[in-house]
């Protein structure tokens, strides 16, 4: 397809089938600003007669940043996500922002959206927070890469503060794009998960970053947020340039098992060991299946909203398959999260836990009243077990929170000896996860 913008397009994905015919090999080693987009809205942007600046160019770079950006944020159930007022003036301009808005909402692409004070944004806040809501031309199957080609990748990487070899491996780390994008579309979910993974795949080929967490000690880079299913196609050249592959280890069950090590380091006294031996065994999540037989479904509230029998969104207790089993599992995963690890809110997986664990609860109770976030808590101690984690045998390496990937397997043997010998420290054992 012709079009006579400075930016190149490929339709790449149609009725959710990926055009492998297409060549993408020849980019993964050439400099880009990558977007992945609704073939419908670029059709859409190419109709534009007039942007509020000049340049075509720029004010399609501008608003395909815009929907990266929510692409990346937490889309809730009436499909509108947060952004604050700020960000919208750093994509566009504080002169220019509000135009954009108007033609997106005129295109029915994203509009804004009031609060029930019937304000954009609430005040005052530190940032005022605003709403997007994204219209129906926002999701369909079709998808198509824009590309913009840039003088030179993004290293945004600080001096002196980062292992080396972790530093080197996040600049040197690439992807095989193609098979890692049919993976993808292989194993979709949702087209708006699918646009998303693939947003995160491209975002390497134009900035590469290593940072701390504006609140806790995690380190965060370029590799962070692409999914399971693509790191696999990860590599690293050797000076012979053979392609150097990944082995993983990661830690079964973690964030509770965080929870047992903060209940030991912290002296809290359990009269059972049910939580630490369910933690330690790996069997955590499978007691919360078990016991939620009894519930047959979960009614649970967070965020203001509110998820009840009669919605479809009821998470309904319930399986026959190995498929729906493991699905129900990450469900509930996701809910003790929000309301346990994460947060702290009642609702009936919150309920469940307090059945199973009533000690460890009112534990949780407590440290609530304090004030302090148990999300920052063992994200802190996730990283005091991880940040200092270097194989010794291995080129190249990077930690992604609660895992470790390095490129020689002579170093399984002394990570797991690091690990396991970091929670015997507290006298709790480790069940270890190794590329799976």
């Amino acid at each position: 397809m012709k079009n006579n913008l400075k930016y190149k397009r490929i339709d790449i994905i149609k009725d959710n089938l990926f055009e492998k015919t297409i060549d993408l090999k020849k980019l993964e080693n050439i400099t880009n600003d990558m977007f992945i987009v609704n073939t419908e809205i670029m059709d859409l942007l190419n109709k534009v007669k007039d942007f509020p600046i000049k340049s075509r160019e720029k004010s399609i770079h501008k608003i395909l940043t815009l929907l990266k950006e929510i692409d990346g944020r937490k889309l809730y159930s009436d499909g509108i996500v947060s952004i604050t007022y700020q960000r919208l003036q750093d994509i566009f301009s504080p002169n220019t922002y509000s135009q954009f808005m108007r033609i997106l909402a005129d295109l029915k692409i994203v509009r804004a959206v009031k609060y029930r004070d019937d304000k954009y944004y609430r005040v005052p806040t530190k940032e005022r927070g605003g709403k997007t809501k994204q219209y129906q031309t926002y999701h369909s199957d079709n998808l198509t890469l824009i590309i913009f080609h840039a003088d030179k990748k993004v290293i945004d990487i600080p001096p002196k503060t980062f292992n080396l070899k972790l530093t080197r491996t996040v600049k040197k780390t690439q992807i095989d794009l193609v098979e890692a994008i049919n993976d993808e579309v292989a194993n979709m979910k949702s087209e708006n998960s699918l646009r998303a993974r693939i947003g995160h795949i491209l975002s390497i080929y134009s900035r590469r970053y290593v940072k701390y967490g504006k609140k806790t000690n995690r380190v965060f880079h370029s590799l962070t947020n692409i999914s399971k299913i693509s790191r696999k196609h990860f590599y690293c050249l050797d000076t012979k340039k053979n392609k150097l592959r990944f082995n993983n280890i990661d830690i079964a069950n973690c964030q509770p098992l965080l929870l047992a090590f903060y209940l030991k380091k912290n002296n809290v006294k359990l009269s059972s060991n049910d939580y630490i031996q369910d933690c330690e065994r790996g069997e955590f999540y499978e007691k919360f299946l078990l016991k939620g037989k009894e519930y047959k479904y979960l009614h649970h509230t967070y965020r203001g909203q509110e998820i009840v029998k009669s919605e479809k969104k009821t998470l309904v207790i319930n399986w026959n398959t190995e498929e729906e089993y493991q699905k129900l599992r990450g469900e509930i995963k996701v809910l003790l999260y929000k309301s346990i690890f994460f947060s702290f809110k009642v609702c009936d997986v919150s309920d469940m836990f307090n059945t199973l664990y009533p000690e460890v609860y009112e534990e949780l109770k407590n440290i609530k009243k304090t004030g302090v976030k148990m999300a920052a808590i063992l994200q802190n101690i996730e990283a005091s077990i991880f940040n200092d984690l270097i194989p010794k045998k291995s080129h190249f390496y990077f930690t992604l929170f609660d895992a470790i990937y390095f490129t020689d397997e002579k170093d399984i043997r002394s990570l797991e000896i690091a690990l396991i010998m970091k929670f015997r420290d507290y006298d709790l054992n480790v069940k270890l996860k190794i590329n799976e």
